[in-house]
């Protein structure tokens, strides 16, 4: 249930987060082992699950990103057109 009261503003959830990291192994024993999320997959990237949020261990000598989705598409493009 959302608790957003201004239809005319747009609503903003968290899609993905992708965090690089130079260790895996240690950093998917640390995120499953001791903070407990679950492992979904791992090939090249490792994926959890956090309460419907795809968190990603990816390899690479970078800082964290994330990716936004928005629920009402028309409001969103207004909202980012009018920063320009």
């Amino acid at each position: 249930m959302s608790t957003h009261s201004d239809p005319r503003q747009p609503e903003f959830h968290f899609d993905c987060v992708f965090h690089y990291v130079s260790h895996m192994d240690l950093a998917i024993r640390f995120y499953r082992d001791i903070l407990g999320f679950k492992l979904i997959s791992r090939d090249v990237v490792a994926r959890f699950d956090i309460d419907g949020v795809l968190f990603e261990l990816v390899p690479a000598p970078a800082k964290a990103a994330c990716s936004l989705r928005e629920t009402r598409d028309s409001a969103c493009a207004w909202k980012m057109s009018s920063r320009r």
